[in-house]
């Protein structure tokens, strides 16, 4: 019988029994009459474990909020249920359990260590947590509530576990009634109180018919099971409630989540102190704990996962709330820490780790992502997807988001108006505003507020939705990120997203001619308004604007075209939003807890640096200010207040125990060539508790260039300048520079990361430096203009040190800058992906740091130090913007540069020629000379080739002559070292047999297949510079797994440094599509560049926009034979049966159709018959080597070895042999086994360019220039000389064009007149039959043309010239006819180039 709700004066109204039992209780010890305020009961946590563990601020903030509400659901349930003594209360015996009794309590737990009874609910502390390091399981509150407490009911299935201490025990003393400590999981506890409150509040809001049902739930409250267990201490705790979580087997929902894991395995850490290493660790877990069978295993790795995951992610909030409601739910998208771990492997960015999370979760939500067997190779990638995984898929999309958002709109979008476009960047910045506002697909929100948007921003909107929150692109998105693209190339590709991008960029264009016309009128009755007026275009424009305006119309005088200076404020925008995307600037701020609340807010220092990556904390004394004596000649005194407040920051920033540099940190300081300084900085890194910071030294000589210093010090006409040849540069690590650094070769200048010098380095021309009016520079420097030796007595404020210099005299701002070539060298040698500087100077940090897109952060002298710095970056971002060399180069915008003619460049000192030339991005001072030679001849040295087959060994002999002909690859080992000296390619074709689609498929049981396993031996051994490796696409389709194998081991190769040594890439190209020739033959390419020569990415060729026709192999035949009669061929052969079945069956079945004058080529070979149309199928080598392989339709005869060198890109007269000592069989072999030299030439050529040994601007053109299709060549002269004329009247047009048209009319008349024909009124030979047959001979022609240095000299001007013309086509509505014809006749003028280099 239920005890009946006691009274408001707090006497029960049950039986007499009960009442002598709550008297009896008046005796027993009362700590308290239940737990009093919610929220100062929840603060409680900070001391309830009492077990040494430190609280994480995210834990307490977590599980602060769920206690203050359980003390909540308490205190209503008490109120309601019971008086204010409730805590006196005893329960009675129900069945077997026994009411508790603190006699026999006392002696079972001494006897037995356990005692079982029926207590009182509230006897527990409520406000205590067993692991209040660990967060609560909120998700299991509310499942077990939804499960077990649906209606009144006990804790029988969660029998609740109480601590006594063992000093409690033998002191003979029990806790006091409301301070039990629990061992059991608080959540079974808080879903049963948050069900009965909520039966409680029912009936305070006047539901009185639940009265009886609150009577139940006051009963089972005071008759509860509960199990009183003996620890030794406050310590073993925490330990006993988890080993209770691991052993709930069958109540899967209370055992730990990853992240409770994770914060549980943190706190631990953190315990060990400085002796923390995983495998102490793991040894703590071994004694202490068993985990379930169904956790993860506890492993060293697991460990260095868990840790990984809560530095880079669960200690930013956004994303500990959205991996703990995910927890909450019934299927989470993390079930394990690895793939939480997996999850944060990509990036250690907070932003991205944010999106990522995000991202996920409402992927999960949309349907868009299935979480059941989710792994972490999903996650992160294999081999077969280049190792880009979901992970990756996903920060390409947040790279989509930045570039729609920013650049996207800035230009594309510039026309919509401001509020679509601000409303598009508010919906897109994160996932939740993107779903309040637009909803799921399935869900649609409530879309009003998109009224009156025009076609032009809902096409806009729809297509961020499915590129960025939708999977309708993904696999186009993969293939993007699989190549390495950015976003605006995969916008570009001819594919559905492109399709649908194109489709918004012309409603984008339509909105805009519509916006322009209407506002036509207006604008015309504006401007006159605005001439009478007097009002200046230029009024209310940024400094930033205007000083970008100075230096361009420095150059070409005066612009007043409007669209011109709208076209710079439209990118201006961009250069601003570029700048805000990487740099944050703040002013040095007055303390060292200023500093460390602007850093722990700060991006640049959110970056943790990991594997070859590394934060750079920059140390410049010359930058800190001014010195008042001689600031030409002197840097200002060393300011060791500032740089300890800094540095204290710093260290407290990136190690929250500020005891020292993290892993991957390195402090670079600059002694401006006063050594003693450097002894005195190093001792002031020191820890939070006034010791030296643990540290290794690395000094660095930086050389700088004679001319360059000698220039500086004339400037400031004194020789004593403090600028010296040679300074040092001091780089601070955690770890030793040696062990810890990734071997790196330099960016400009010879050597590597590892060695200890950088030089010789161009110090900017004195002329070029940041310069101001000294009334400016001092509200620049403010109070950090000092005299040296300290502050001058007695001088004023403003004035000081200014008694020699007229105020309006112009100076530059800091005397001592650091050019901006060494900031790259520095980003690039030691691979620094974030920047803190305590300087930031003239800004060339952050300008170096905006082109590299690497977070930066730096410290201003002054608010106004801090907005000139500003507008002088994003000016030099535009400027920038405007040079074809540069990573921000934006064909666009120097569009209009085209349309007003821009002088060159003044006159520099060869110091300035020197740094601009230092300044183009991958382009190595030791690589020049090569890439000027490589523009003009790139010369082939055959070093060496193997072949097993003598009769083709005696072919390479003859026709290649290599320096050494090898019989067999796999003795290749003895061969001598120096035939591999500066190796720059090894390109390797396995045999393809083993692996076709067409041959027996034995893989590597084949002997032939087994030698695929020497290519990467080889490339082991000798190191080539790059290696090309090809093969046949059944490699990949029928043995992925041996594919897979060849890929990774290339890629796991090492240097004698044990370094990785190449960059590897695949892909399938096809010689028709990739080549331009007519077989339809697709190949695995594998390239591998070694990254101590690789300075630039390596991009596969693209596509060829057309394919020449079967033209090339002759004339076609006037009459077409019958070929179901054919019984010899043209040499008299007899055919043998299956050609002439194939010959027969190929005619009946093309002459229904009425095909036969079609270029057909039939592959007669085979058993069943297969011909193709404009193209051959796939040469073999058992082909080639027949008679009769195959047939051309169109030249009624069967092709022999002539025309297969010919398909495979090889003309015949490339080489030098006698064919009567070769058989065509032999000959047809080689055909078959080559590769397709236009592909492999291109391919090649990308190579040198990643390399830096050929200009990225060369054209990648066929090998054959049979690309026009003229009819004859009447037709072909024509067409050029028409072009020719077009592209003259053109320029005619364009005054600013005029300096090019001599030079262009000059080449075009020397390639038309004399290049092909020996002089100017010999018959022309048609371009497209070039190489066709062996009576042209135009190689041999071109060889003694006199016009062939000149063509080759003008070559990249001409193409720069037809580029530009292109742009400006494109950019220019009214000569956007000519844009097609342009690219067509550039095309052609790529392909006259390459023959004339090919006749070298």
């Amino acid at each position: 019988m239920a005890p009946k709700r006691p009274s408001a004066d707090g006497q029960p109204v049950a039986k007499a029994k009960q009442a002598k039992k709550a008297a009896k209780a008046k005796a027993l010890p009362v700590s308290a009459q239940g737990q009093g305020d919610s929220a100062a009961s929840a603060l409680a946590l900070a001391s309830s474990a009492g077990v040494g563990l430190s609280i994480p601020p995210e834990a307490m903030k977590c599980n602060g909020e769920i206690i203050s509400k359980h003390l909540d659901n308490v205190r209503i349930f008490r109120e309601e249920a019971a008086a204010a003594d409730i805590v006196q209360m005893l329960p009675e015996r129900e069945g077997f359990v026994q009411s508790f009794n603190e006699k026999d309590a006392l002696q079972s737990l001494k006897r037995e260590q356990r005692y079982m009874s029926r207590i009182n609910l509230f006897w527990l502390d409520h406000s205590y947590s067993s692991s209040p390091h660990v967060p609560i399981n909120k998700g299991a509150i509310e499942k077990l509530k939804r499960h077990y407490f649906t209606k009144p009911s006990g804790l029988e299935q969660h029998a609740v576990h109480v601590a006594i201490l063992q000093a409690e025990l033998d002191a003979g003393t029990f806790p006091a009634f409301g301070c039990w400590k629990r061992l059991s999981p608080e959540e079974s506890i808080m879903a049963w109180f948050e069900a009965a409150a909520a039966t409680a509040t029912l009936i305070r809001e006047g539901a009185k018919e639940h009265e009886n049902e609150l009577q139940e739930w006051f009963r089972h409250c005071l008759s509860t099971v509960c199990i009183i267990k003996v620890v030794e201490n406050q310590a073993e705790i925490e330990w006993a409630s988890a080993q209770l979580r691991e052993d709930m087997v069958q109540m899967a929902v209370l055992q730990r989540t990853p992240t409770q894991r994770i914060f549980d395995l943190v706190a631990k850490r953190e315990s060990l102190g400085s002796n923390f290493t995983p495998e102490a660790l793991v040894t703590m877990y071994d004694k202490k704990l068993k985990w379930s069978s169904a956790a993860e295993k506890l492993t060293v790795g697991f460990i260095n996962h868990a840790c990984l995951v809560m530095d880079r992610a669960l200690r930013v909030p956004a994303v500990l709330d959205v991996v703990l409601a995910e927890e909450s739910s019934d299927n989470p998208v993390w079930k394990t820490v690895s793939l939480l771990q997996a999850t944060v492997s990509k990036t250690s960015r907070p932003d991205e780790i944010v999106w990522i999370f995000q991202y996920m979760r409402d992927a999960k939500l949309a349907g868009f992502l299935q979480v059941d067997g989710l792994t972490t190779r999903f996650l992160t990638g294999t081999a077969k997807d280049h190792n880009k995984g979901y992970i990756d898929l996903v920060l390409f999309k947040l790279r989509f988001r930045n570039y729609l958002t920013s650049e996207f709109l800035t230009t594309e979008g510039k026309d919509l108006k401001e509020a679509h476009r601000t409303a598009l960047r508010e919906l897109c910045q994160d996932v939740a505003t993107f779903r309040q506002k637009v909803g799921y697909p399935n869900r649609k929100s409530d879309l009003s507020w998109k009224a009156g948007w025009p076609a032009a921003a809902d096409a806009a909107l729809q297509l961020f939705e499915d590129i960025l929150f939708r999977d309708t692109f993904d696999e186009h998105l993969k293939s993007g990120l699989r190549a390495a693209k950015a976003p605006v190339d995969c916008l570009q590709v001819d594919n559905p997203l492109g399709e649908k991008f194109t489709e918004l960029k012309n409603l984008l264009r339509q909105e805009s001619e519509s916006v322009r016309a209407a506002a036509a009128a207006d604008t015309t009755a504006a401007a006159a308004e605005t001439e009478q007026e007097g009002v200046s275009p230029l009024k209310d424009r940024s400094p930033t604007f205007l000083a970008f305006l100075d230096n361009v119309q420095a150059k070409m005088g005066e612009i007043k075209n409007n669209d011109i200076l709208e076209l710079i404020a439209t990118y201006e925008e961009k250069a601003r939003n570029l700048f805000a995307s990487n740099v944050t600037l703040s002013e040095i701020p007055n303390s060292e807890t200023e500093f460390a609340k602007i850093l722990q807010g700060s991006a640049a220092a959110a970056v943790r640096g990991s594997g070859p990556a590394w934060t750079a904390v920059i140390l410049d004394p010359a930058q800190w200010g001014e010195a008042i004596t001689s600031p030409n000649i002197r840097t200002p005194p060393l300011n060791l207040v500032l740089l300890k407040q800094f540095m204290n920051a710093v260290i407290q920033n990136r190690d929250k125990q500020s005891l020292q540099l993290q892993d991957r940190d390195m402090v670079v300081y600059f002694d401006c060539f006063t050594p003693g300084n450097t002894s005195k900085v190093l001792s002031s890194l020191q820890n939070s508790a006034g010791s030296q910071i643990s540290k290794n030294v690395m000094n660095v000589y930086l050389s700088y260039d004679e001319d360059s210093l000698r220039n500086r010090r004339q400037y400031v006409k004194h020789n004593s300048t403090i600028f010296q040849q040679v300074e040092v540069m001091s780089v601070v690590t955690h770890d030793a520079f040696q062990d810890s650094m990734t071997y790196r070769a330099r960016l400009y200048y010879k050597g590597s990361n590892l060695g200890n010098k950088i030089g010789d380095v161009a110090l900017d021309a004195p002329a070029t430096l940041w310069s101001l009016q000294l009334k400016e520079k001092l509200e620049v420097f403010g109070k950090y203009r000092v005299a040296v030796g300290g502050r001058t007595p007695g001088e004023a404020e403003s004035h000081r040190g200014v008694s020699t210099r007229k105020m309006t005299n112009v100076e530059p701002v800091f005397w001592h800058s650091r050019p901006l070539s060494l900031c790259f060298e520095l980003l690039h040698s030691y691979n620094i992906t974030a920047v803190v500087d305590v300087g930031a100077a003239d800004g060339n940090w952050a300008l170096a740091c905006c082109l590299k897109r690497c977070p930066y952060h730096g410290f201003c002298l002054t608010e106004t130090h801090l907005n000139m710095v500003t507008e002088r970056v994003v000016c030099e971002l535009l400027l920038k913007m405007l040079n074809s060399s540069e990573t921000i180069y934006e064909p666009k915008f120097a569009a209009w540069e085209a349309t007003v003619q821009i002088n060159a460049d003044p006159p520099q000192s060869r110091a300035a020629k020197q740094e601009a030339a230092a300044l183009a991005p991958g382009t190595a001072p030791q690589a020049r000379a090569t890439e000027d030679l490589a523009q003009a001849e790139v010369k082939v040295i055959h070093k060496y080739a193997p072949e097993v087959c003598p009769k083709k060994r005696k072919f390479i002999q003859e026709a290649i002559g290599p320096d050494y002909l090898h019989h067999d690859m796999t003795t290749s080992g003895s061969l001598p070292t120096a035939l591999w000296e500066d190796c720059d390619l090894y390109a390797v074709g396995f045999p393809c047999q083993s692996f076709s689609l067409a041959g027996k498929k034995q893989g590597v049981q084949d002997p032939r297949g087994q030698l695929m396993a020497h290519v990467p031996a080889q490339i082991q051994r000798h190191k080539p510079k790059s290696f090309l490796v090809e093969n046949v696409l059944g490699l990949m389709q029928l043995f992925p797994k041996q594919f897979n194998l060849l890929v990774e081991t290339l890629r796991a190769l090492r240097d004698s440094s044990n370094q990785l040594c190449y960059n590897v890439y695949w892909s399938v190209m096809s010689t028709q599509e990739h080549g331009g020739l007519c077989q339809h033959r697709e190949r695995i390419y594998i390239v591998g560049i070694r990254r101590d020569v690789q300075c630039k990415d390596f991009m596969w060729p693209v596509k060829s926009p057309r394919c020449m026709s079967l033209a090339i192999l002759g004339p076609a035949a006037p009459v077409k034979q019958d070929l179901r009669n054919l019984e010899i061929d043209q040499n008299g052969r007899k055919l043998n049966q299956t050609v002439r079945q194939n010959l027969a069956a190929f005619h009946t079945k093309v002459a229904a159709s009425n095909e036969l004058n079609e270029d057909w080529i039939v592959n007669c070979g085979n058993s069943e018959v297969h011909f193709m149309k404009g193209a051959t199928p796939c040469l073999t080598e058992s082909r080639c080597k027949s008679w009769h392989g195959y047939w051309s339709q169109m030249h009624q005869r069967f092709l022999d070895h002539k025309d297969y060198f010919l398909l495979q890109g090889i003309p015949p007269n490339s080489y030098s042999f006698d064919e009567t000592k070769h058989s065509p069989q032999t000959l047809g072999q080689l055909a078959g086994n080559a590769m397709s030299v236009c592909v492999v030439k291109r391919i090649v050529r990308r190579i040198l360019i990643a390399r830096g040994v050929m200009a990225p601007s060369e054209p990648l053109v066929l090998f054959l220039i049979t690309v026009m299709t003229r009819e004859n060549d009447e037709d072909c002269i024509e067409f050029v000389r028409e072009s020719c004329r077009n592209i003259l009247a053109f320029c005619g047009r364009r005054p600013s064009l005029e300096p090019l048209m001599s030079m262009w009319q000059a080449a075009t008349t020397a390639l038309l007149r004399t290049a092909w024909g020996g002089g100017p009124e010999a018959p022309i030979q048609t371009l497209a039959g070039i190489g066709a047959s062996s009576k042209h001979k135009p190689l041999a022609a071109l060889k003694n043309c006199p016009y062939k240095a000149t063509i080759l000299r003008e070559h990249e001007s001409l193409d720069q010239l037809l580029r530009r013309m292109i742009t400006i086509a494109k950019y220019d509505d009214g000569f956007s006819e000519l844009e097609s014809e342009l690219s067509e006749v550039q095309l052609l003028f790529q392909d006259i180039m390459f023959i004339v280099s090919a006749a070298n």
